[in-house]
């Protein structure tokens, strides 16, 4: 079957659904005609289809299944399913939450308490990996700012 994406065929993009263009292959042999056609025509969404294809090579069939409807709903939506929902963002949120431990930081005898270590180093203008050295004992300050975690 001729690619949906595949605009270097021109005219040949009406004819896509005539059986006379689609051929049984196995995913080996589906990935093997995207490489092709990626080295032919140059197209990156050829060889991106290539590489998900031959990592499908030795999985199980339900496997595949998952992968390809988890496919299909980003591709339906051009991948910006997620983000115009909200749920990229909550997800992220909800993985920061369980990690997240409040961290206080101290300078000029001055405390401040921050909900997580990313926004202590997003409000000094600092790193987050050097305010958790500090708090863990691993370094004495950062920017002038010493760090302990909360109890």
């Amino acid at each position: 079957m001729i690619p949906v994406f595949a605009t270097y065929f021109g005219e040949l993009l009406k004819e896509r659904e005539d059986p006379y263009y689609q051929i049984s292959l196995t995913v080996e042999g589906h990935a093997c005609q995207h490489d092709v056609l990626y080295k032919v025509f140059g197209d990156l969404r050829d060889l991106y289809s290539s590489s998900m294809l031959y990592g499908q090579a030795g999985m199980t069939e339900e496997s595949k299944k998952r992968q390809m409807d988890a496919c299909v709903v980003g591709g339906l939506r051009g991948g910006r399913s997620a983000v115009e929902s909200g749920q990229l963002a909550e997800a992220r949120e909800k993985a920061f939450a369980k990690t997240r431990k409040p961290i206080i930081l101290t300078k000029d005898g001055i405390d401040t308490i921050y909900p997580s270590v990313q926004e202590a180093a997003r409000s000094i203008g600092g790193y987050p990996c050097a305010l958790s050295k500090v708090a863990n004992g691993k370094r004495n300050h950062h920017l002038g700012y010493t760090a302990k975690w909360t109890s």
